[in-house]
């Protein structure tokens, strides 16, 4: 009996605290944009570099793209709560986005969304025939389903990130600065910051991913470890000394965790921006 006695709150303490709870509960939260008082929902759309699904694989207990953002934006004391909804897809563009039913599949019926970032344009580069005309309609036709389905949210086409090699990469760039300007919409330089990361030469954003039948037979004892399917993929450079040397080892262009991280504080540092500048 003196156990339950000792773990029992006073009749007085509960009800002091029920009633702080109440007023607690009673405290308006102001944030804005959103239909759901205690959340603002951030959308993010793109292709693989988005999703990040072989970090989900390979390291599945690290904070993902989605993750990254969201802490980075409570972190910072101006900011609500958010919820960050991950919508990217392996291989995807924004034509294909449209026209394959995905979007009414997946984006249309989400709702009290308030920011949503937009980055496509790698697979874009590569599958849409004649992209120079066709990239920027479909990107406008992407925006005006946006602003039909989720008309009190804040669209925000995003730069790409380094991938394609600095000319492509700045062609398809050029295009969504262009489409941003016609929809006076704010651009979110993603590119940018990535790249300034990259300044050392090392590569050290991207993972490494190999075919498992092209490393030498001497040295697969060293790499098997970090056999996925049929390939080599490990998050970082670590096994640069040992394979750095062969044909295509440094070629993937995909972001590792850290890439995430990089890419989660720049679109936390942009959005964070925003709101502040919307509450004014």
């Amino acid at each position: 009996m003196l156990c339950i006695r000792r773990s029992l709150m006073p009749l007085h303490g509960l009800l002091l605290s029920l009633a702080g709870l109440l007023s607690f509960l009673l405290i308006p939260c102001a944030v804005p944009l959103s239909s759901n008082p205690m959340k603002t929902r951030i959308l993010l759309l793109g292709d693989s570099t988005t999703i990040g699904n072989v970090c989900r694989e390979v390291d599945p207990q690290a904070p993902q793209y989605e993750q990254i953002l969201a802490q980075v934006l409570v972190s910072e004391k101006s900011n609500p709560l958010v919820e960050v909804l991950n919508k990217g897809h392996d291989g995807d563009f924004i034509h294909h986005l449209l026209v394959s039913g995905r979007y009414d599949r997946e984006i249309a019926s989400l709702k009290h969304i308030n920011y949503i970032i937009i980055r496509y344009g790698v697979n874009d580069m590569a599958k849409r025939e004649d992209v120079a005309s066709n990239f920027p309609l479909d990107y406008q036709l992407l925006i005006k389903r946006l602003r039909q389905n989720f008309p009190d949210a804040q669209i925000v086409p995003s730069l790409v990130i380094p991938f394609l090699g600095p000319e492509k990469d700045e062609t398809i760039n050029a295009l969504i600065r262009q489409v941003a300007k016609t929809e006076k919409l704010p651009v979110f330089d993603a590119y940018s910051p990535f790249q300034n990361e990259l300044a050392d030469g090392k590569l050290s954003l991207y993972y490494r991913s190999y075919p498992w039948d092209l490393i030498p037979e001497n040295k697969r004892v060293i790499a098997a470890p970090f056999v996925h399917g049929k390939k080599v993929t490990v998050m970082d450079g670590r096994l640069d000394v040992h394979f750095g040397d062969l044909p295509g080892w440094f070629d993937e262009r995909h972001p590792n965790p850290t890439g995430y991280h990089v890419l989660g504080l720049a679109t936390g540092k942009f959005l964070s921006n925003l709101m502040l500048s919307q509450q004014k």
